[in-house]
């Protein structure tokens, strides 16, 4: 019985010309050369620099020109409350009487 088996399994791993064509295996890709995956790595690095050095320079640029307006009044915390310090010229110059109800 065992030698039948045998025979029986090898007769179907025997491959027999039935007219079925079996398509060759595809070749397995090839994994990314390192070298090429650092340099992509590195170039991307170098970008991205180079970017955020061209956007700080702009926002310096910007906010250089821009010009924070000035009341001339220093707010100060004396006691736990907050208290306007008013310079002399700068009282003299802006402050108008209130108008009385």
């Amino acid at each position: 019985m065992y030698e039948e088996s045998q025979i029986v399994a090898g007769k179907l791993l025997k491959s027999v010309g039935t007219g079925i064509s079996v398509p060759p295996a595809l070749p397995k890709p090839h994994p990314m050369n390192r070298e090429f995956q650092t340099r992509i790595t590195a170039s991307i690095l170098v970008l991205l620099t180079v970017a955020a050095v061209v956007f700080a320079g702009y926002n310096y640029k910007v906010e250089s020109q821009y010009v924070i307006p000035d009341d001339g009044v220093w707010w100060l915390e004396r006691k736990g409350q907050l208290v306007a310090v008013v310079p002399r010229k700068s009282a003299e110059a802006n402050v108008l009487p209130q108008p009385r109800k």
